[in-house]
């Protein structure tokens, strides 16, 4: 694997996500990581592109990677603002289910996309914020993306026929 492949960097994911694994005799890497526990999963490439494909992919984007807003119906944003910890945990709590799962897509394609428990997620979010400053987050049972930008800017939206 490449240094630039998909989920190559695990070990720049928040350090409550993943571990580190010993690697099996003969391996080209001593060390791997996997998953810190069973509330989180670390996507694989098909799994992280089917999803993103049937979700943020439906939205224009900028060459940064970003949705262009402005050329969404507006009937689908539910909240625009500026990004925080108090904020991301509010927009989560008002637009998706006490529970579920969250699939969080990082702005770099070497760190693996993460299917996380909504409550742990909620208890890590300063970690989460700390370690990228852009990433998308999908409630994936209420179809409702979160985008927070580098800008420090959050957009909610309701994805129609995911």
């Amino acid at each position: 694997m490449s240094s630039a492949s998909y989920g190559s960097r695990p070990d720049l994911l928040p350090r409550f996500m993943v571990r580190s694994t010993v690697n099996p005799a003969g391996s080209d890497r001593p060390i791997g990581w996997g998953s810190a526990n069973d509330a989180i999963t670390l996507l694989s490439e098909a799994e992280s592109n089917e999803i993103e494909s049937a979700t943020v992919r439906k939205f224009p984007r900028s060459s940064r990677g970003e949705i262009v807003w402005e050329e969404v119906n507006a009937a689908l944003i539910l909240e625009r603002g500026q990004v925080d910890r108090e904020s991301l945990t509010a927009a989560i709590a008002s637009h998706a289910n006490v529970s579920g799962r969250l699939v969080i897509f990082w702005d770099s394609r070497v760190v693996p996309t993460v299917s996380i428990d909504k409550a742990l997620a909620i208890g890590h979010l300063a970690e989460i914020l700390d370690s990228f400053p852009e990433f998308k987050v999908l409630a994936v049972e209420d179809a409702t993306l979160f985008e927070c930008t580098f800008d420090d800017e959050l957009t909610v939206c309701r994805i129609i026929g995911s």
